[in-house]
């Protein structure tokens, strides 16, 4: 998922035909590779009017990451804007959904000659606008920001308008800020609108459920606290929502705390915290004096709510829940092999779900071994570099490994529950880079496990199917 620009670009430039812009950095907390991506294109926007678009951006940008749960984890999201150009100004308007003339102010037809074919009135509704063009999103993206975590679609047009698909489009009238935040709520949380739309959108959600036992629905652990229930839609009482004043529902609300979990899973399931650690190479003789093991770059939530547990050979090793390293002394090892881990857990007020608890440590592993001379310590170096995109995924998934030439590599598509479900094989590549896209169509929604191995050193990066 994550990946450096400079192969990237080297490796896409031969396959994608696409226009490059100008692409700007409006905040950079690390690596891409290893951090969250937001990545905003304009569509609308003239040469002239990117100043106008870099403005708009920054609103959208401060609005979203001035409220809870962003502002908590600013710190994982870097944010790009690619400068797409427009012929001329503004969202096309056909006038041809129902209620085109219910809109406060009137919208007058046009048919802007934007970049993306960005519209009003899809799906029947005035205020649905979407970019037609999905095809020519997805070349922009990949021929200038292919390591894209979240794109957003962002339409010069003052008027009210916004939808989410496979990217969050809003247009830029005096609501979008909070349009913003409802329709990354949909496209990057996954949530599901808490007004009712139609029985066509009804399904399991993170937060809709046709499950009636309080006991069992999937916030459960959040009855009863922060006006969180189980209440039916009196449109159809067959389905049911967890808050009755939620940003899914209502523009200008906080996000219910089912909501405000969802979205910081999310960002977990996208980002471990542990940027760096060490010591990180392949092997490390220490004959005298301590072993030094450290988290050299952890990201903490705004405020802090991640706890460190370190452990040697499976015992606890220290009760500092703060500690980020550990010194062991070769006196206190017997001879022969030895383990030492660390685990990072979020432990925030934010978070109640017992899937939270199990899924989302992130750990380090080394392996030691004492013998007379000293202490070897084997490590396991990340010498090999790869990305998944996009990720969330609807129905294709590129995957791109660079690795030292000649050597074996195996991939493997695992269900959550060990079903091997896509494996692609080969045997001494002869190129420095390896790249293939798979059909992932047929693969119900949900989250799988794309395990690489690449002559016994393993990576493994959940992949998530929209």
């Amino acid at each position: 998922m994550r990946f450096r620009l400079s192969f990237f670009f080297g490796l896409l430039g031969f396959t994608i035909n696409a226009q490059v812009f100008k692409v700007d950095t409006l905040q950079y907390n690390g690596n891409c590779k290893k951090f969250i991506n937001m990545v905003f294109l304009g569509d609308g926007y003239t040469a002239a009017q990117q100043d106008s678009f870099k403005l708009h951006v920054g609103e959208l940008q401060k609005s979203l990451f001035g409220q809870t749960p962003w502002k908590e984890y600013i710190n994982y999201f870097n944010i790009f804007a690619v400068e797409v150009v427009s012929n001329e100004s503004g969202a096309k308007h056909p006038n041809t959904a129902a209620d085109c003339a219910n809109a406060s102010p009137l919208v007058p037809v046009s048919d802007s000659d934007n970049y993306f074919g960005s519209t009003f009135d899809y799906g029947g509704a005035h205020r649905g606008i979407y970019a037609q063009n999905q095809a020519k999103i997805a070349s922009v993206l990949a021929a200038n920001f292919p390591q894209y975590d979240i794109a957003v679609m962002l339409v010069n047009s003052p008027y009210y308008g916004g939808f989410a698909k496979n990217f969050a489009t809003l247009t830029r009238d005096k609501n979008s800020g909070e349009l913003f935040a409802h329709e990354i709520g949909h496209s990057f949380g996954g949530l599901a609108d808490e007004y009712w739309v139609s029985s066509f959108y009804a399904a399991e959600w993170p937060n809709m459920t046709a499950e009636t036992n309080n006991s069992l629905v999937r916030w459960n652990k959040w009855i009863s606290s922060n006006g969180v229930g189980n209440y039916p839609f009196a449109q159809d009482p067959n389905w049911h929502k967890p808050h009755n004043s939620c940003k899914m529902q209502f523009l200008g609300k906080p996000y219910c705390s089912v909501c405000s979990e969802a979205i910081i899973e999310k960002i977990h399931e996208l980002m471990s915290p542990i940027v760096r650690y060490s010591p990180d190479s392949l092997q490390f003789q220490a004959d005298h004096g301590a072993l030094y093991f450290k988290l050299d770059s952890l990201i903490r939530p705004v405020p802090n709510t991640l706890k460190t547990f370190w452990y040697l050979d499976g015992a606890v090793y220290t009760n500092d829940p703060q500690a980020d390293h550990i010194d062991i002394y070769p006196s206190q090892l017997a001879n022969g092999q030895h383990t030492v881990g660390v685990g990072v857990l979020d432990t925030g007020l934010l978070l109640r779900s017992a899937n939270h608890f199990t899924k989302h440590i992130y750990t380090i592993t080394w392996k030691m071994e004492k013998v007379r001379s000293g202490i070897k310590l084997n490590g396991a170096p990340n010498e090999i570099s790869y990305i998944v995109f996009p990720n969330p995924t609807q129905d294709e998934l590129t995957i791109s490994v660079k690795m030292k030439s000649k050597e074996n590599l195996e991939i493997v598509m695992y269900s959550l529950d060990g079903k091997r479900m896509e494996t692609i094989t080969e045997k001494n590549l002869k190129t420095d880079y390896f790249n293939k896209t798979i059909n992932l169509a047929t693969l119900a929604k949900g989250t799988y496990l794309l395990v690489i191995n690449i002559d016994g050193k393993v990576l493994s990066e959940k992949v998530i199917k929209k």
